[in-house]
């Protein structure tokens, strides 16, 4: 580090980076080294430039010098702030930059940056040096700054300020804010105001000696500029309301960004003349370092934008289902019936997909009838308040991700987690149950009739036994293709949740009512009341539309691919089953028999666990809750389990007194 430092000292006057590349290198830790290293480091480095004031005079001239003859407003304008171009641009110049990555330029403070800090991880090891100790580094290299070059850094601020709010003004003056907020429009906007006070802010200062700063407009600007922010949360707040868009998302983020760099950069500047500014440009850089770092980082533009609107979808999606979840012995037993229902249906779905199966069409005509029967059906199931096993998941995970966003006792947290869970599991359990215990013997029945009717089974022999091969729990791709159906069960649950969010932001229900043709149609009555049923069912709707799609045209997907690509859904398998029973029945053994029913388990399983699975982990994602308590959530379920097993089956028994007391708050209350 010594030998680097001298170099330093002997070629002040260079602009080439190289010697500011070595020093960094020599602060930088080995994969396997600890924190304690990297504070030994920067500790010994403080000290040489203290004991030599060569040293000290020399890195300061060197660095002065780069500084100087290099621009620095992208730096401080662009650098960890969204681009204007929008987020699908912003992904495609990303993906570019990986294979392709732009020419630096040595003259670009923001290309010095990349090129000094050049590998993905230095920003990890920038942060764990304490901010304390960063700032005396810097306090110790520029204790003497030179006049000319603090007027320049100076400048620099106040021109990067003047970019910066300009902006800010734009933004929130941006057709979609507007859209959202019109108020902004008006003269006492304080996107308006901000901007004239921060100019004249910046105007004082110009005019004024020796860098000095208005305490009380500063103060004032720092207060409009958080009013600024306010009012990007409130309108960010409102989409919970008013439903979400990548556009709108993208606008407030990026918003955002300048507002907290003015904010940052304001900081700087009211202590220019003092040791204070150290401590905000050390965290400034250790930021900046981080945003170069991961400037092409397609996951930090996804949880930053997507992640929001995956949040807006989920949530969505987690009201429709909450309902799915039975919280006493009244909802558990209306879930069964619910169930039933379902299983009902799709019963006679499996006779219709058998109809369909011996028309013998081409691939495309087959796919599509399968699809319609399955989207019908589904809708079917929907508009008669039925329920279909396994599509709860999807819906229900939202709600369970909520409560692991914790606030307060995280071993509170964690209980009502535990208790959320095994609800879960019950209501699942009593879905699976009125599904297959109603789709099986509705559909054997079917078979009976039809045979007695027609004088032949639905099913022939080899498509029968096809049917039953296809269940086999190990032999066949059955839980393969159990997992698909659960893959396409949470896909349909975010369709969902999308549809349920643009229907408020697109306000389909109030522009329905302003629909000409509709409007000439429909008494006033029924067009209301149609806007309002599309307000509350349209996600819901088109879920199950596209999940009767999914279902339909995996199988022919799979054919078109040669890979063995299909869905197998538990109460369809069930129902299946039943057909075959008929047809084949007298033709299987035992072992047979009961290898179909694990099978049929094992599909209901897959379908449960990848639904749910990948539905509470896009709802943890879209909130960036960090779950660590694993081990403690663990312990609460197995000890539930051992405990209270039934409950993960049964409601429990509700406690007689604590309903009558119900009553009598119920009572006083009326």
């Amino acid at each position: 580090m010594e030998k680097i430092l001298h170099n330093i000292a002997e070629n002040a006057d260079t602009v080439d980076i190289e010697l500011l590349k070595q020093l960094v290198k020599k602060l930088r830790p080995t994969m396997f080294r600890s924190n304690k290293i990297i504070i030994k480091r920067v500790n010994k480095l403080i000290e040489l430039l203290k004991e030599n004031e060569a040293y000290q005079k020399g890195l300061n001239r060197y660095l002065n010098t780069i500084f100087s003859t290099s621009d620095s407003h992208s730096l401080l304008t662009e650098s960890g702030i969204l681009s204007s171009e929008g987020f699908f641009s912003e992904s495609f110049r990303k993906v570019a930059h990986i294979f392709l990555p732009p020419v630096p330029q040595e003259n670009v403070l923001r290309d010095i940056v990349n090129m000094v800090f050049n590998k993905k991880s230095d920003y990890i090891w920038l942060k764990t040096i304490p901010t304390k100790l960063l700032e005396e580094l810097l306090i110790t290299i520029f204790q003497h700054p030179s006049k000319e070059a603090a007027t320049k850094n100076f400048t620099t601020l106040l021109n990067a300020i003047e970019i910066l709010i300009h902006r800010v003004t734009a933004i929130g003056l941006d057709p979609e804010i507007i859209k959202r907020h019109p108020d902004l429009l008006n003269p006492e906007s304080p996107f308006l105001i901000v901007n004239k006070e921060v100019i004249d802010l910046l105007q004082n200062i110009e005019s004024s000696d020796n860098f000095s700063v208005n305490t009380e407009k500063l103060k004032h600007c720092v207060a409009l500029i958080k009013e600024c922010d306010r009012v990007s949360k409130k309108i960010r707040n409102n989409q919970h309301n008013e439903g979400a868009s990548l556009a709108l998302t993208y606008l407030l983020q990026r918003m955002h960004q300048h507002l907290i760099r003015i904010l940052t950069l304001l900081e700087i500047l009211s202590h220019f003349e003092n040791k204070e500014k150290w401590k905000p440009i050390s965290v400034f850089l250790k930021n900046i370092v981080q945003y170069e770092n991961k400037k092409n980082s397609i996951k930090e533009l996804f949880l930053k934008n997507i992640g929001f609107l995956a949040f807006q979808i989920t949530e969505h999606a987690g009201k429709t289902g909450e309902h799915y979840i039975t919280n006493n012995k009244k909802e558990y037993i209306k879930m069964l019936y619910s169930a039933m229902g379902g299983g009902f249906i799709v019963a006679f779905l499996t006779w219709f997909k058998t109809a369909i199966y011996y028309l013998k069409l081409a691939p495309f005509g087959e796919s599509f009838l399968y699809s319609m029967n399955y989207s019908f059906g589904f809708i079917g199931i929907h508009l008669t308040h039925s329920t279909l096993a396994t599509k709860q998941p999807a819906m229900t995970a939202s709600k369970i991700a909520a409560s692991l966003d914790i606030k307060g006792s995280v071993e509170e947290a964690i209980k009502n987690l535990s208790a959320l869970i095994v609800k879960t599991f019950r209501s699942q359990f009593v879905a699976f149950v009125g599904n297959m215990f109603v789709a099986f013997p509705v559909a054997i029945t079917i078979a009976i009739i039809y045979y007695w009717i027609v004088g032949s089974h639905i099913l022939g022999d080899a498509k029968a036994f096809k049917i039953i091969e296809n269940l086999h729990p190990w032999e066949s791709f059955s839980l393969m293709h159990g997992a698909i159906a659960g893959l396409c069960l949470f896909l349909s649950g975010i369709i969902s949740g999308y549809y349920d969010n643009a229907v408020m932001f697109q306000k389909v229900p109030e522009r329905l009512k302003h629909q000409p043709f509709l409007k000439f149609i429909m008494p006033k009555s029924w067009l209301n009341k149609l806007s309002y049923y599309i307000e509350n069912n349209l996600g819901s709707l088109a879920g199950n539309f596209f999940l009767g799609i999914f279902l339909g045209s995996m199988g022919t997907l799979g054919h078109f691919l040669g890979l063995p690509i299909d869905i197998q859904h538990v109460t369809f398998a069930s129902g299946n089953f039943g057909l075959s029973l008929v047809s084949v029945g007298s033709q299987i053994d035992f072992m047979t028999f009961v290898h179909t029913v694990i099978g049929i388990i094992g599909v209901g399983f897959m379908n449960f666990t990848v639904s749910f699975g990948l539905a509470i982990f896009i709802a943890i994602q879209s909130r960036r809750v960090a779950f660590n308590k694993t081990g403690l959530l663990l312990k609460y379920l197995f000890v539930h389990l051992f405990t209270k097993p039934l409950e993960f089956l049964f409601p429990p028994k509700e406690n007689t007194e604590e309903l009558e007391n119900e009553g009598l708050k119920e009572k006083s209350e009326d």
